[in-house]
């Protein structure tokens, strides 16, 4: 039997992380869809969008999460295991609750369709933050983590190469990517793109001036 599916889920994917030794290879950086820029720029100048992602995101801050499982049915159900139940309660704002996390991704789901929710130890404690793809971009190789607009020097974290998703020590971070699927699209966030194509020739010379279709997905 096909299971059940909730209508509006959202897709994440996580990765283990390690903070990279200096002039360790992180590779290129890239830039950030343009209308994802745009839209952070009318949240600092237009009060209507500001407006509106604060009543986005404190109608996500109320809402209640609960661990769920299927059953034999295809069902989904909501579970009492003690395993599912410690996993979910870790994840925590500073102050207790979850408020704060889930309000700060229903902010950067209105604005920018996705952002990062980021797990790190500190003094041995777990931290855990929603992040914009401003503040953590994932370049192909490496996670490139700023702060401020203007820190030069970002923190790079390269693949931890582990799969248990936990933050062994203050040098390891995990990062789970939230987006919304889309039917065409599933890996993109809500938005304007455009696709780049540049051809290579036998001795290596490459396209100088690459084809491009620019197309919007829209959930």
């Amino acid at each position: 039997m096909a299971r059940n599916r909730v209508l509006g889920a959202v897709l994440a994917s996580a990765a283990k992380i390690r903070l990279a030794a200096a002039g360790e290879n992180t590779g290129g950086k890239r830039k950030r869809p343009q209308w994802q820029k745009d839209a952070m720029g009318y949240y600092d100048s237009l009060g209507e969008i500001w407006y509106a992602s604060q009543f986005y995101s404190r109608t996500l801050a109320k809402l209640r999460l609960q661990p769920m499982r299927y059953n034999d049915e295809g069902i989904a159900e909501v579970t009492d295991h003690p395993l599912a139940v410690s996993l979910l309660e870790r994840m925590q704002d500073p102050g207790g609750g979850r408020e704060e996390l889930q309000g700060g991704y229903g902010r950067l789901r209105f604005l920018c369709g996705e952002g990062y929710l980021f797990c790190s130890l500190v003094d041995g404690v777990e931290v855990w933050e929603m992040l914009s793809p401003f503040e953590l971009e994932f370049d192909g190789q490496a996670y490139l983590r700023k702060r401020q607009p203007d820190q030069r020097q970002p923190e790079k974290y390269l693949d931890a190469g582990a799969d248990d998703f936990e933050p062994t020590d203050e040098q390891t971070a995990v990062a789970w990517r939230l987006w919304k699927k889309h039917p065409a699209y599933s890996g993109l966030a809500d938005g304007t793109y455009t696709f780049s194509v540049r051809a290579r020739d036998a001795a290596g010379n490459v396209d100088a001036t690459p084809a491009t279709r620019s197309f919007t997905v829209i959930c």
